[in-house]
């Protein structure tokens, strides 16, 4: 059966979803044909995740032209058309979970895809949903009308086992982690178990994808990249992170979880399976980097990590960068990193005060720590990132510049920022709908990334001058600090020092 991939990107930044790479493979290991429609290229949205990204210093200027990576000034809609004539899909399986996004870009992911369908008019073939919306609130999702069929966690064996029963025109009604909805009825499956042993999965189909696509920067290069993981799952229970709805999803939120999250929760590929599919990758592809999208990269053993230091450089051979927790970056482990081939880290420092992340976010991790891993890296000539939250319930912009002196002290060598912008049903999420701080309705197709919460001490315009200049209050001498301020400001004089600090702070 012919069935096509829906990832409707509006972010104008190039990706490789894992999501996509593993549904295809399974779909193609099943005997199905596979083609994705991706809309990243296409000149559909009004920002461009890279050079909002340049904007407020937190990626360097690329100029990816040269690499072929252009966009197209065509039409999505009729070139969907185009495709589903040509094509004739069995089967379209939208997704919208992106681990570069925050739930905003999510929703606006989910309804510009919707619209997208609606507009191009697919009836006649059945559409299943996945990602974090549709897990969270499938009843919603196959009550918008674009969609049949919602899928909930965990989707490739799911969405295996669903294709195989269209081709064979058997019932649909019964399948584990699918709601179907026929008439004005609701099929509402169960959830399977999470898949143990990730080796049983077959390698990332990287096929589907567009040779632009793996043209991506790091640190003002541009190399043939792709996401990847090496692991699902984590062991911590941050209150405002997606991997709570996952746990809550399978079972594992319940108290005195902690060690099922470890066990059971927590999976990883082995060694030799890591060896054999990015070496086979790389020659395929002709990989330069990858990104590895582990929800926390070092919560695998130390032993594997040394194990992997001396196989990696030698089977694979490609320079990587992760996401973990500051706590696990251990000065041994930091060489361990270094020596398998790592050259950047990202770590959530996410808010300045130490009560507040531990308190609120249930992240108990202390300022000092943070500052030493940040430390380690440098000492070990790897890119330390901090990822940074700002537009929390009730922060002031005190609260924020304690963020700022926070990364003045650790001194990362990038950093990100992001608006506070939970997902529905995390608890965070769920605690600031019943105190009125944010509605329960907060989806929306407005295509700006920025928070959805009446925090009530700081308007939109505060939090994106913040945002705009945030980098510059941790570069720059204090000295500087009120001409800055002045440059938060949309007009003329603020316009004029923004120019100005971005050309002396420019990363």
């Amino acid at each position: 059966m012919n069935i096509l991939l829906l990832y409707p990107n509006l972010w104008g930044r190039a990706f490789t979803p894992i999501g996509f790479g593993m549904m295809s493979s399974v779909l193609k290991q099943r005997g199905h044909t596979v083609k994705l429609f991706d809309t990243t290229f296409y000149s559909c949205g009004e920002i461009n995740e890279q050079s909002e990204g340049e904007k407020y210093l937190s990626y360097k200027a690329t100029d990816l032209s040269k690499y072929g990576v252009e966009y197209e000034q065509k039409d999505p809609v009729e070139e969907l058309k185009g495709l589903l004539g040509e094509y004739k899909p069995g089967l379209i399986v939208f997704s919208i979970f992106s681990s570069h996004l925050h739930s905003e870009g999510e929703y606006n992911m989910y309804y510009h895809g919707k619209n997208l369908l609606n507009n191009t008019g697919v009836e006649g073939i059945p559409v299943v949903v996945g990602g974090i919306v549709p897990t969270v609130m499938p009843e919603k999702v196959l009550n918008d009308g674009v969609a049949s069929m919602v899928c909930r966690g965990e989707c490739e064996e799911a969405i295996g086992e669903l294709a195989d029963k269209l081709a064979r025109s058997e019932d649909i009604t019964n399948i584990k982690n699918i709601w179907v909805k026929k008439g004005n009825k609701i099929y509402k499956n169960d959830i399977r178990p999470l898949l143990q042993n990730l080796d049983e999965f077959p390698f990332m189909d990287l096929s589907i994808f567009n040779d632009k696509n793996f043209y991506r920067p790091f640190k003002g290069n541009v190399y043939r990249m792709i996401d990847a993981e090496l692991s699902r799952g984590c062991i911590y229970r941050c209150d405002y992170c997606v991997e709570t709805i996952m746990q809550n999803l399978y079972g594992y939120g319940k108290e005195g979880a902690a060690n099922a999250l470890t066990k059971e929760y927590h999976r990883e590929k082995s060694v030799n399976r890591i060896l054999k599919e990015f070496y086979f990758l790389k020659e395929k592809f002709n990989l330069q980097f990858i990104r590895f999208q582990d929800s926390n990269f070092l919560s695998m053993r130390e032993h594997k990590l040394a194990e992997l230091s001396e196989r990696f450089p030698t089977d694979v051979g490609l320079p990587f960068y992760i996401e973990t927790r500051p706590e696990g970056l251990t000065e041994k482990r930091v060489s361990l990193l270094k020596k398998m081939g790592c050259v950047g880290v990202g770590m959530g420092l996410e808010i300045g005060s130490q009560l507040y992340r531990k308190d609120i976010l249930n992240r108990s991790c202390k300022d000092d720590t943070i500052v030493q891993a940040c430390n380690y890296l440098r000492k070990n000539g790897m890119r330390a990132t901090t990822y940074n939250i700002i537009g929390f319930p009730h922060e002031t912009r005190k609260d924020i510049m304690q963020t700022v002196e926070l990364n003045r002290r650790a001194q990362p060598e990038a950093m990100t920022v992001a608006f506070y912008s939970p997902y529905l049903g995390t608890p965070m999420c769920d605690a600031n709908i019943e105190r009125n701080i944010m509605s329960n309705d907060i989806i929306t197709l407005d295509q700006k990334l920025y928070t959805k919460v009446n925090h009530g001490s700081m308007s939109n315009e505060e939090l994106v001058g913040l945002r705009n200049t945030f980098i510059m209050y941790v570069q720059a001498p204090k000295i500087f600090w009120p001409l800055i301020y002045l440059a938060e400001k949309d007009n003329i004089l603020g316009k004029l020092l923004y120019k100005f600090f971005r050309y002396l702070y420019k990363p």
